[in-house]
């Protein structure tokens, strides 16, 4: 049937086009819209002049030598009415290659129907755009709710309610953003494009840079950023930001969405608590013209003052948790199994998240708000300052309505060796597998040391304020465009699930024990072997760090240097690397590991240009600065070595002259500062050092 419509359009096209008439022209000779006629009816009417209006047909009534249509644009609606005797029989047969959905041109003068109809009386006509596809029918066509979320353009088309929506948003954003301009903030814009993920505890989308071969993240914060320009000497700050986290769907929650954040130096959290009300009672005012707010059936007083909770003591109330006395993550776990309260991943998380997911489960959902939500524990917040009487909660608070998280604001950590071992321990729960930990963001602590003054940061997602003050169900009611599968794909991404030839993620083509076996059989000397196994471990840990293929990468780093003893590498060195690759070929072995072993050594002219080759080509000397730092401790022991003495003795250029620094620092070309990598490598070799004998 929706076939048989289109081809009949198509039809009537064709006809258009054969009389020579251009059916999608440039531009309309509009001199009103219909929100200006209907404003200005009668004194338009009075002067009997000829205007011309344009918009979309939304419906069609023929009498006879007499057609009604309505039209409308973004103003409003109007009736036309073509009749045969003024436009004469050709042109009014014309007529009948329009449909409802196309665009056209009117001109004519204003009357007023005998039904008292406002109406324009049409002289002349003129196609704007040939619709091929029929629109939907208001209720019938288009109430299914992932179809107006995929073709939101006929949602707009269809529900003037979704159209007015949309409309509050943008009311709502100019009133926040007034709301700072008026005491003095510097809207400004930050990288989109980041080499941390840093800014909040969120699972970020990766990508890569082509031209520079470096992983990159989309942000999920702008937040170190915008801190950065208060080091540079700007006091007040904010960014209207689109942020991404590639975490779970729900209706609270999307995958890409405007974050509100600003930065006011000199202030705490306990002063932007007060400037929060202050804001949100404006917008209120401003907008809506109350601070009553109906969302699905739930009032929510936003007058103030709001209430204030310590999140210590909603936990206990809710569930019989002390969270001070259960203050390890061994201890917490064990009292939530206790009251069998079911938290997902309950083996893996640390402290903080324990405590968060906590929450999440026995009190968010209950509270009703607006609340403060204040005595976060550090864990959660490694970014935030540590309280003064408490060291173990932070100076921060959180708006809650309605079990979501509105506001989150907080003192800023400005104490640049804290906010180092705090990053330290994020990476840590890291590598320990926690996704949604910060990494080591290196250069931030660097703009830090040049020193901050006291800053208050806060932070509000913007989709969800729209969707709470419009009673959307959803929060993909509150964007126009809400991230969607698309039709007709298989569920498995190709991207990620079907690498290419030319990706890391493939199979290796040897076992791991088959590869060990080679070792033993071509290298002798122990040293070497311990060397190649040193390899092997951090090049598994970089590939967990950029969620790479562990296999693959660990192989290359295990066989790099199969060919050692075969020839004199001083006459020959063009030989190491080329070599290894022809004996794994005759294994089996796949290409991408015979490349990163190649483009190891520098000296047989193969080309780094991949992730991995870029990270062998450093680590190899790496491991060798690594254990000479460690030789000359007292204890001769990897656990007693620290990666700011590596550090150190990397910056000592009388110390391992051998070590080539130069190539050690080549870690920036794939996206890792020299501390960071150090540590990395560090933390691999030492979880292996009884088998290096360290």
């Amino acid at each position: 049937m929706l076939q048989d419509l289109i081809q009949n359009r198509k039809e009537k096209l064709n006809k258009i086009l054969k009389v020579e008439i251009n059916p999608y022209p440039d531009s309309s000779r509009r001199t009103h819209t219909i929100g200006r006629i209907l404003d200005d009816f009668e004194a338009i009417e009075k002067e009997k002049g000829e205007i011309v209006v344009a918009g979309r047909i939304r419906g069609i009534r023929g009498h006879g030598g007499s057609t009604f249509i309505h039209i409308d644009d973004e103003s409003g609606r109007i009736q036309a009415y073509l009749k045969q005797d003024i436009l004469g029989p050709e042109k009014y047969k014309f007529f009948k290659n329009f449909d409802i959905g196309d665009f056209i041109e009117l001109q004519g003068t204003v009357f007023v129907t005998q039904k008292g109809e406002r109406t324009l009386l049409v002289s002349d006509y003129k196609i704007l755009a040939k619709s091929i596809r029929p629109l939907p029918e208001k209720w019938k066509g288009l109430s299914n709710q992932e179809i107006r979320f995929r073709e939101r353009y006929l949602d707009l088309l269809v529900h003037p309610e979704v159209r007015e929506r949309f409309r509050k948003r943008a009311e709502i954003c100019d009133a926040l953003r007034d709301f700072l301009t008026e005491r003095g903030f510097l809207e400004v814009e930050t990288p989109v494009l980041q080499t941390k993920a840093s800014g909040a505890l969120a699972r970020p989308f990766i990508t890569e840079h082509e031209a520079l071969q470096i992983p990159l993240y989309l942000r999920i914060a702008p937040e170190t950023y915008l801190k950065r320009l208060i080091v540079g000497g700007l006091e007040k700050v904010f960014e209207m930001a689109r942020v991404f986290r590639n975490e779970g769907m729900d209706t609270a929650h999307l995958q890409d969405f405007t974050m509100l954040e600003f930065y006011w130096a000199y202030k705490n959290y306990e002063f932007l608590m007060a400037q929060t009300e202050e804001m949100l009672v404006y917008l209120l005012n401003r907008v809506f013209g109350t601070l009553q707010i109906d969302y699905q059936g739930e009032k929510i007083d936003f007058t103030p003052p709001w209430q204030k909770k310590n999140f210590r003591s909603l936990i206990l109330e809710d569930c019989g948790i002390d969270i001070n006395k259960a203050d390890t993550a061994e201890k917490l776990r064990k009292e939530i199994q206790k009251k069998k309260i079911e938290i997902e991943d309950l083996g893996k998380l640390g402290f903080g998240g324990l405590v968060d997911q906590l929450y999440k489960k026995v009190s968010r959902p209950k509270i009703k708000g607006p609340l403060f939500l204040t005595g976060h524990p550090i864990e959660l917040s490694p970014l935030a300052r540590r309280n003064d009487q408490n060291p173990k909660i932070v100076d921060r608070f959180q708006l809650v309505v309605l079990g979501q998280e509105l506001v989150n604001a907080y003192s800023e950590l400005v104490d640049p060796l804290e906010q180092r071992r705090r990053f330290e321990e994020q990476v840590e729960m890291r590598e320990a597998g926690d996704a949604e930990a910060h990494m080591m963001d290196e250069d931030y602590v660097r703009a830090m040391e040049y020193g901050m003054p006291p800053i208050a940061g806060w932070g509000m997602g913007v989709d969800r304020l729209v969707m709470f003050l419009t009673n959307a169900p959803s929060i993909r009611e509150a964007v126009f465009f809400p991230l969607m599968r698309p039709l007709n794909t298989q569920k498995v991404c190709p991207a990620t699930k079907a690498p290419t030839q030319n990706e890391e993620a493939v199979k290796s083509g040897i076992t791991r024990a088959k590869a060990w076996d080679l070792v033993c059989q071509y290298v002798k000397n122990e040293n070497s072997r311990k060397h190649m196994l040193a390899t092997e471990a951090i090049m598994r840990a970089l590939a967990k760090h950029f969620q790479k293929n562990e296999e693959v990468w660990g192989l290359t780093g295990l066989l790099h240097d199969l060919d050692m003893e075969m020839f004199d590498y001083r006459e020959t060195p063009e030989k190491h690397g080329p070599t290894t690759a022809g004996i794994l070929e005759q294994e089996g072995v796949h290409p991408v590991i015979l490349a990163g072993i190649k483009a190891h050594n520098d000296q047989c002219g193969a080309p780094r240009k991949t992730l991995m080759e870029k990270a062998i080509y450093a680590v190899d000397p790496l491991t060798g600065l690594i254990v000479a730092a460690t030789l000359v401790l007292p204890s001769k022991k990897l656990s007693d070595l620290s990666a700011q003495s590596v550090l150190k003795r990397f910056k000592e250029k009388s110390f391992a002259q051998g070590a080539r620094r130069e190539v050690i620092a080549s870690c920036e070309s794939f996206g890792l500062v020299l501390e960071e990598f150090i540590q990395i490598g560090l933390r691999a070799m030492q979880d292996i050092s009884q088998n290096l004998g360290l």
